[in-house]
């Protein structure tokens, strides 16, 4: 699975590694690196909390691609329309290495619910 394939591009794209995609259980790990000093979030304290919606959206969607690539043709992307239980931190403080691990809870196309759970990798 290529990370290129979402439609974000840097600075705006937040997932920087994907560790596993798992058809079978339709579930994956995703990785956030947030760098000390790096400044491609333009947040000199680390990366403001309400971003880590935008890194949920985009490892589902990169779930997503991997799950439905074999059965679909042309553009199988999708929208994040909705969050739900959201505990985030007003900031994530540099440097931290997060891995964002993602499944499929229900499909029912073209509507598909995710739950993301969030880990400090380090």
């Amino acid at each position: 699975m290529q990370i290129d394939s979402l439609r974000q591009k840097p600075p705006f794209r937040y997932i920087d590694d994907v560790f596993s995609v798992n058809r079978e259980t339709q579930s994956g790990a995703f990785g956030l690196t947030i760098l000390e000093g790096q400044n491609r979030y333009a947040y000199p304290q680390g990366l403001p909390g309400y971003l880590l919606v935008e890194a949920m959206a985009q490892s589902s969607g990169l779930l997503l691609r991997a799950l439905t690539s074999e059965e679909t043709e042309g553009d199988n992307s999708g929208y994040l329309v909705g969050v739900e239980n959201a505990h985030l931190p007003n900031v994530v403080p540099s440097p931290s290495s997060l891995i964002l691990y993602v499944k499929l809870k229900t499909a029912a196309a073209p509507i598909f619910c995710f739950t993301v759970t969030i880990f400090n990798g380090q």
